[in-house]
């Protein structure tokens, strides 16, 4: 690459194949290692968890520092140390400051982010740190700090989210932080810091799991009146009917492709199989809408990482993947809020505490049970519509973790088509998966 634009490398004490906080782990070792601040470009992706990481080096503090990386041009990189889907994209990348891979895999976009952050906040542009977290070429997330210590978030993101963020901070103000700012052109927007996530607690108890709860119970409460509204102001958001559907259309041709990156004598699920678990789905989403539990707004991704707490406040951040279905959709997210346990008295008792008067215990403890199925398939969904979109660090999972969901999602349809005793037989049961091999 060309020096002092970009630079390739491998580093190999990172753990690519985590999700989360990928861009710190490399900014803190090259700060640690080399003295050197680096801004993460992106991660071009592989099969296996190798690849490059595009990272621009600003100029050198001090004249002894050093650069730990061998810099060359593209020319003259031997055809085994990169291949040519790296080369085509390093080489747009040189010539052109961008990968056409999406709006966050260009090289000037932190120049154009740290301009506007320093316009909003009124602040010199070189009075910002700016500490990456995810990275990706469609989406970003970013810790803003000043000189004053002041600390902030920014996040970029293709969708509605901002839009939702903006009316939530309007409309449930002690539930998301303050939105600051919004740049449609750049697709950024900025809030406060709110808080420690909830991940960072050293043991999560039972009573923090109801109290997370029931908070967030209460946001949905009070978000209930604002469906109208949503629906105008952010017409992306979809639906758990919206979700069934895709699903059903995506999961054959999902299941085509698993079959053809499988070795040999590897299962493979047959489209029937598909079939009968897709129509069970329906069957129980049926069944849960006649218990009647009302449309709220759900978060979608409701991990410890998204749970801000500060004194008695819960904030709830990272909405991209937010929709609107049935309440219980996001008790599954909240009942394995404790590290390798499944805490689900907490959640029915917070949710009896802020729902109760609207539903008996009997309908409530039922509608959870059955929404536990909708929120796998949403999670399933999500995973198919992302498969092109993986990084370095989970493309070699997709299809270990796809054949994982399918077997999640037959297993709690015949648990919620067990436990629900008014089901009778309006479902039909699916039989064990039957592994077969692919010829």
């Amino acid at each position: 690459m060309t020096p002092r634009i970009a630079a390739t490398c491998v580093l190999p004490t990172i753990d690519l194949r985590r999700d989360e906080r990928l861009g710190s782990q490399i900014q803190v070792h090259c700060a640690t290692y080399w003295s050197i601040r680096c801004e993460v470009i992106d991660i071009l992706g592989s099969s296996d968890d190798v690849g490059l990481i595009v990272i621009r080096l600003p100029a050198l503090g001090t004249k002894n520092a050093s650069s730990p990386f061998h810099r060359r041009r593209i020319e003259d990189l031997e055809p085994s140390q990169i291949s040519q889907q790296e080369f085509d994209l390093l080489l747009r990348l040189q010539m052109t400051g961008e990968t056409g891979r999406g709006p966050f895999s260009r090289l000037t976009w932190l120049d154009d982010a740290r301009s506007w952050l320093a316009d909003v906040l009124h602040v010199a542009p070189n009075d910002l740190r700016l500490s990456q977290h995810h990275v990706g070429p469609c989406r970003a997330l970013l810790n803003v700090a000043t000189s004053s210590e002041r600390q902030y978030w920014l996040k970029g993101v293709r969708g509605c989210e901002s839009g939702l963020m903006h009316l939530l901070e309007q409309e449930a103000t002690h539930y998301v932080p303050r939105f600051i700012a919004y740049h449609s052109q750049l697709s950024l927007y900025l809030t406060d810091h709110a808080g420690a996530p909830l991940s960072a607690k050293q043991a999560i108890t039972d009573r923090d799991v109801w109290n997370v709860s029931r908070h967030f119970a209460r946001l949905q409460r009070q978000t209930l009146g604002i469906l109208p509204k949503l629906r105008e102001l952010v017409p992306g958001l979809p639906s758990t009917g919206t979700v069934v559907r895709s699903l059903e259309e995506a999961l054959p041709f999902a299941n085509e492709g698993l079959a053809f990156s499988l070795i040999a004598a590897s299962p493979v699920l047959s489209l029937p199989r598909l079939q009968e678990l897709v129509f069970s789905l329906k069957q129980v989403f049926v069944r849960l809408a006649e218990i009647q539990p009302p449309e709220v707004l759900l978060h979608g991704d409701l991990h410890t990482g998204n749970i801000l707490t500060q004194r008695r406040s819960v904030v709830f951040v990272d909405w991209e993947e937010a929709r609107l279905g049935t309440l219980f959709e996001n008790v599954e997210y909240l009942s394995l809020l404790k590290p390798n346990e499944r805490s689900l008295e907490p959640v029915m008792s917070a949710y009896s505490s802020v729902w109760g008067a609207r539903l008996s215990n009997g309908a409530i403890k039922e509608a959870i049970k059955l929404s536990r199925p909708l929120t796998i398939a949403t999670r399933l969904l999500r995973l198919l519509q992302r498969r092109d979109e993986v990084s370095i660090h989970t493309s070699s999972l997709q299809g270990p973790s796809l054949r994982i969901m399918i077997r999640q999602l037959e297993h709690s349809l015949q648990a919620a088509i067990k436990d629900s005793a008014s089901l009778g037989s309006a479902l039909l049961v699916p039989e064990p998966i039957t592994p077969v091999t692919r010829m």
